[in-house]
């Protein structure tokens, strides 16, 4: 078994972290090493050399939940291998006009898949704690792992996900952390899409509305997930079940996983990625409980069943 977390610190410049998800900054050799002929035939020898991997876990989470605990978690899962936000993480390096959803199948086929295969040889299971997964791979998951997949869904309450993302500075659509590792509120493909009230002088226009609306939007993503494939197995998991073994117990019983039942009592309870030194913005825990219920109800109001059911994830 072994946990590692993501070393690689990307440069925040669209196309320098582009150059280092494929790693090559020659494009004529980028395009000989990573094309639909050459990914093809790697990842055959890879989906042989993996044959024996019985599962790859993801999680659909926003961030700012737990997933880096929950990654160190899996240390009491014999023979797991556990990364969180490995190399490539597929952050939205999307080129300006491209078509996105294009975009990100390429690189899942070519870059992703290939990466997450040969880390997966040798090992029972394959976990990966990376909150890009709902945004940009998920489908392709499905479709490459098939009922090899699980995925947890890792939760947090909507007011301190959006406080921790606003004290970092990475505000959706906005910042340069924002855009690179969260969603846009003017993405065509949102389920809620609220860009028009978030634009400046809307009734939304307030970063921490932004921060708030990707909780929903995320959540949203994810039950569109759950709706689409109904077959993999997706328990969720508060983040105050990492503090608990029997919580995480039968959510790993739920995965059909087995574990060590001692080292999951000696991890339970591990905080990882608090980020205490990066606090750029502040904002009262009553001032943020306000706005979040003035967005639910614009939310209920504008998207109906589909609103309530996000809201109602919330206040479970």
């Amino acid at each position: 078994m072994g946990y590692h977390w993501n070393r690689f610190h990307p440069p925040w410049t669209l196309r320098e972290q582009t150059l280092n998800e494929f790693g090559i900054a020659n494009p004529m050799v980028r395009a000989l090493k990573y094309n639909a002929v050459t990914s093809a035939v790697y990842k055959r020898m890879l989906r042989a050399r993996a044959a024996d991997t019985r599962a790859f876990v993801f999680v659909a989470t926003t961030g700012r939940s737990g997933s880096q605990s929950l990654a160190r978690i899996f240390d009491a899962v014999d023979g797991a291998v556990c990364h969180h936000e490995p190399h490539p993480v597929m952050g939205d390096t999307c080129p300006p006009g491209r078509d996105r959803g294009a975009y990100f199948r390429h690189l899942f086929r070519v870059l992703k898949a290939p990466h997450v295969l040969r880390d997966a040889c040798g090992h029972k299971v394959y976990v990966e704690t990376n909150h890009q997964f709902v945004k940009r791979f998920a489908a392709e998951a499905v479709q490459e792992f098939g009922d090899r997949l699980r995925v947890i869904h890792l939760r947090r309450d909507p007011v301190p996900v959006a406080t921790s993302f606003y004290r970092i500075d990475s505000v959706p659509g906005r910042t340069k952390r924002g855009r690179l590792w969260l969603l846009d509120p003017a993405d065509p493909e949102n389920r809620l899409p609220l860009s028009d009230l978030m634009a400046p002088g809307g009734e939304l226009d307030h970063d921490l509305y932004r921060c708030l609306w990707y909780w929903y939007e995320t959540e949203a993503r994810i039950l569109d997930l759950r709706r689409r494939f109904p077959h993999v197995p997706m328990p969720t998991l508060d983040t105050a079940g990492l503090n608990d073994a029997d919580t995480l117990a039968a959510c790993f019983r739920e995965l059909d996983i087995p574990l060590d039942r001692s080292r999951l009592d000696e991890l339970a309870g591990t905080r990882l990625n608090t980020k205490k030194q990066d606090n750029h913005h502040r904002v009262a825990r009553g001032e943020a409980e306000v706005m979040n219920e003035r967005l639910q109800d614009v939310i209920r109001g504008r998207f109906g069943d589909l609103g309530a059911a996000v809201i109602s994830g919330a206040s479970v």
